[in-house]
């Protein structure tokens, strides 16, 4: 099993905040400031990003779906929320097939239950092959300006800083697991598990409008969009996302429902 680092901080009702690709934990730590008042916060970084190791050999989503599993029981947490920002939401939605009664609730935030579409596989493996060749750098610095909708955005230089941290390895490995992630829509809507999920109008990575519909199909699932933001709410949409992030947990932790 990796050893996974991360941060903890506040007390009482546990989230797990897991960050996106080619991220850290360090995304969270502003946007969780004010929801540690209430809540005990928990960042881990992700199998091979920031100070974790990543698996051994080829993986898939579901085998960081049990790293993460493993390190929910090592830390003796009672029923958690996740909150998964784009990967770290395919990684709760692993979790969630894998030990639904480990959890309280999920927040997908721009993240999504579909599986990749075959334009998109193929997009990631010439992602594979163009970091292969000419390694991570490049690739970060035509990947990150895409996840913002204001290519000026004060906290792109930040997120090009975090990203640049991944290894060839890491970067690879991860675009090989999301390519074959599983299709989670019919966990997703026969799921009694209290779901959130928070999705940009502009993203251009996640449609905000399948999430919408498919939010509509199951009375557990609250949907939220986000008008003029992208891939990236938890800076574009900061206040927003933590108001709706918090209601979400009142509601699951104190009423048991949505």
């Amino acid at each position: 099993m990796p050893l996974l680092f991360s941060k903890d901080v506040g007390s009482g009702s546990p989230l797990v905040f897991l960050h996106g690709f080619c991220d850290t934990h360090q995304v969270w730590d502003t946007f969780v400031a004010p929801l540690s008042a209430s809540h005990r916060i928990l960042t881990p970084d992700l199998p091979g990003f920031g100070q974790s190791d990543l698996l051994q050999g080829m993986f898939g989503i579901d085998d960081v779906g049990n790293a993460i599993v493993r390190w929910i029981q090592e830390k003796q947490l009672e029923k958690p929320i996740i909150v998964g920002h784009s990967l770290g939401g395919y990684v709760a939605l692993a979790v969630a097939a894998l030990q639904p009664d480990l959890l309280a609730g999920i927040c997908l935030f721009h993240s999504t239950p579909y599986a990749d579409s075959e334009e998109r596989r193929k997009t990631r493996k010439k992602v594979m092959a163009f970091v292969r060749k000419n390694g991570v750098a490049p690739f970060v610095n035509t990947f990150v300006p895409g996840l913002f909708l204001d290519p000026g955005h004060p906290q792109m230089a930040a997120t090009r800083q975090r990203a640049m941290t991944t290894s060839q390895d890491t970067l690879i490995g991860f675009s090989q697991a999301m390519s074959n992630r599983p299709d989670r829509i019919g966990m997703l809507l026969k799921s009694a598990l209290p779901t959130l999920i928070i999705a940009g109008k502009a993203d251009p990575i996640i449609s905000a409008e399948s999430l919408k519909k498919l939010a509509g199909m199951n009375k557990n699932c609250l949907f939220y969009e986000l008008p003029g933001v992208a891939h990236m709410g938890i800076f574009e949409a900061e206040k927003q996302c933590q108001d709706m992030i918090s209601r979400f947990a009142t509601k699951v932790f104190f009423n048991k429902s949505i």
